[in-house]
């Protein structure tokens, strides 16, 4: 009888085991069949997410290939377009819900300060409507024909004469600087492109070596404190007790200050643009040295003298004085004639590049200033009347520093650099872009400084061509490279494999021959520093008395 216990027991334990191993074996299949269907899922997903990335790529494509001039036009925040541009092509998460508020005051009334490409791209309403139904978001922000009046951001011309008799009676040569190399430990090559442009300027060498900024006093309140301002003397410091001879590249400065204050809004770890570092450093000196507006201001002036005068008052910083040009938009109606104005600040002119018959300065300029039809519901702001006016644009206010910036980079809908060739002169005359009530003694300006980028749309080099006492630089980082400017004789051409930027020769490569065949031997000979592809150039003009790009009326570059 035990043993017959002992039996069924032992038969019972044998059970029991196969029943687990039966057991699991049922749940090993039942998890590897669940694997096999969450991958069947998720590459379902991930095709799906495919197909629809490329359908949305077809169909924006299609749309813009086909877009109606007539059709209104849309705002959509530049981060958002990129990062849906980036969702397109790379394969990364969804952007999600579009959010145009960074664009806004409050919920309705547009900021004045954006800039189109910089804080906001221009679509169709077709591509709205896409981009609305798959994403959702808002505010929809429909691009208004309504021109308003605007505040103006320049000085008055009784400051600017003020200024220019300041310049005429002291030498600014002496605040020439021989240029140092700027040690680059990471992706800092935008920031030293930039420092060595702006310190290519005499009127600010001058201003911050003696400290001007600290000797205004007023009973306004300023917007920031000192911290710009006191890098930018900081650093002129390092470059005056700097000794630099050009056979040893390791002299150099770190400009350790300038990286500190700029990491928050230009990770030290990505690449930069250096416009939009240009912009940035220009800004933050603007604040620190602007006073805040009152409360309650005029919005509206009878003409662009009385804007300009106001803004002075509340705008004193030397970036205003040098930088600061100001904009008149004209809308004429074609019912009653009358013409409603806008003045508006500006720090430099973005000229678009991207139609092919674009090939030099001048046709950039003429494309910028050209006429255009407003369409849509215009109504006039004197006779009520829906019309179809032109819009002109021209320069009211000239600065004495001009920076032009083509635009060789776009986000939306697809990452791409224009690779057009566009050539330039050394000197500029912006003349026939002016307003009559502009000071027609500035409008001549001659080149001093040039940054361009080789490389493409997600990496790239920033190098700076500065003239200093009369003297080309090519400045790359830590190295300085003297060059040997031949006024007149080459034009400046993006994808140059050979040669330099316009008329711009190492001076060890000088050939003593005579004028006449000198500029072709050059050419064939020369293989340094090639710079085959650019991406956002942009070109710092001075303004002269009687021509246009470099320096003003009685001083020196």
């Amino acid at each position: 009888m035990i043993q017959l216990n002992k039996y069924i027991y032992f038969k019972l334990q044998q059970q029991t085991q196969v029943c687990f191993i039966i057991l699991n074996f049922i749940i090993y299949s039942s998890q590897k069949i669940q694997l096999k269907y969450n991958n069947y899922q998720k590459n379902k997903q991930i095709q799906f997410l495919k197909n629809r990335r490329a359908y949305e790529e077809f169909v924006i494509k299609q749309l813009q290939q086909n877009e109606d001039l007539t059709e209104d036009n849309y705002y959509l925040s530049i981060t958002w377009a990129r990062d849906y541009t980036t969702y397109l092509q790379d394969n990364k998460p969804s952007p999600g819900p579009f959010d145009n508020q960074c664009l806004l005051i409050g919920n309705y009334n547009l900021k004045q300060n954006i800039i189109l490409q910089q804080h906001y791209v221009l679509i169709s309403s077709s591509i709205m409507y896409i981009i609305y139904n798959l994403y959702g978001g808002g505010p929809i922000i429909k691009q208004q024909n309504q021109i308003t009046q605007s505040l103006t951001q320049h000085a008055n011309s009784d400051s600017e004469q003020k200024q220019q008799q300041h310049f005429q009676n002291r030498s600014l040569y002496k605040y020439s600087i021989q240029p140092i190399g700027l040690q680059n430990t990471s992706n800092y090559c935008y920031m030293n492109s930039c420092i060595q442009c702006l310190f290519s300027i005499e009127q600010l060498n001058k201003y911050f070596y003696q400290k001007d900024y600290m000797k205004s006093s007023s009973e306004y309140k300023y917007k920031k404190k000192f911290q710009f301002c006191l890098d930018y003397n900081s650093l002129l410091k390092q470059f005056n007790q700097k000794t630099l001879d050009l056979n040893q590249q390791s002299q150099y400065i770190n400009p350790i200050e300038f990286k500190k204050n700029s990491k928050n809004k230009f990770n030290p770890s990505e690449q930069h643009d250096a416009q939009e570092y240009l912009l940035f450093v220009l800004g933050e000196i603007q604040d620190e040295l602007n006073y805040v507006l009152p409360q309650k201001y005029p919005t509206e002036f009878k003409d662009s003298q009385s804007a300009y005068d106001f803004y002075i008052q509340y705008h004193p910083s030397i970036v205003d004085q040098l930088f600061c040009g100001q904009l008149i938009s004209e809308v004429q109606c074609n019912k009653c004639e009358h013409v409603s104005c806008a003045y508006d600040p500006f720090l430099d002119l973005s000229l678009s590049i991207d139609d092919k018959n674009l090939q030099n300065i001048d046709q950039c300029l003429e494309n910028f200033f050209k006429a255009e039809q407003i369409d849509g519901n215009y109504k006039c702001e004197k006779c009520n009347k829906i019309s179809k006016p032109q819009k002109k644009i021209r320069i009211g206010k000239t600065p004495q520093i001009l920076v032009l910036h083509l635009k060789r980079f776009k986000m939306f809908p697809y990452k791409k650099k224009i690779n057009s060739n566009i050539s330039y002169s050394h000197i500029l005359d912006i003349k026939r872009y002016c307003s009559l009530q502009n000071n027609q003694n500035q409008v001549n300006y001659k080149l001093f400084s040039i940054i361009s980028h080789s490389g493409g749309v997600e990496y790239g080099h920033y190098v700076s061509f500065n003239k200093r006492k009369d003297k080309w630089y090519f400045c790359d980082d830590e190295n300085i490279k003297k060059l040997l400017a031949v006024i007149g004789t080459m034009k400046f051409k993006y994808q140059e494999s050979k040669g330099y930027i316009g008329d711009l020769i190492p001076e060890d490569k000088k050939q003593q021959k005579d004028q006449n065949d000198k500029l072709q031997t050059l050419v064939d000979q020369i293989d340094y520093a090639a710079l085959d592809k650019f991406f956002f150039p942009f070109y710092g003009f001075h303004v002269i008395c009687a021509g246009l790009l470099i320096f003003h009326v009685n001083f020196k570059i």
